[in-house]
């Protein structure tokens, strides 16, 4: 570690790891709370499944064993499809379709 930035900085002399943290920060908003809630369900699952006769153990594993048993992109597809996509690519496209003669003429 040299000096008192260990990363370094950027071009205007800021500090890149606290801007690298800052950063970490606005993006874990979402995730943690909703790991957070994944694992208490989770934990909350097992427990029942564990406690209660061997019918509900049986139950929650093969609804795992279902769960695993379909491809990521498949279910995220089916998930898609049924609550449908408020952002896809068409989003994108119609925002910035109409500036492409202006530039194209400006360029060429």
């Amino acid at each position: 570690m040299r000096g008192p930035y260990p990363l370094g900085t950027d071009a205007v002399g800021r500090d890149l790891l606290s801007n690298i943290l800052f950063g970490l920060r606005s993006s874990m908003v979402f995730p943690l709370p909703s790991m957070a809630i994944s694992v208490a369900l989770g934990v909350a699952a097992s427990v029942r499944a564990g406690y209660y006769p061997a019918r509900v153990d049986a139950f929650f594993m093969r609804a795992a064993d279902m769960q695993l048993s379909l491809p990521f992109l498949l279910m995220a597809l089916a998930i898609a499809a049924i609550w449908g996509c408020s952002r896809g690519w068409r989003s994108p496209r119609g925002r910035y379709r109409p500036h492409l003669p202006a530039t194209r003429a400006r360029e060429g």
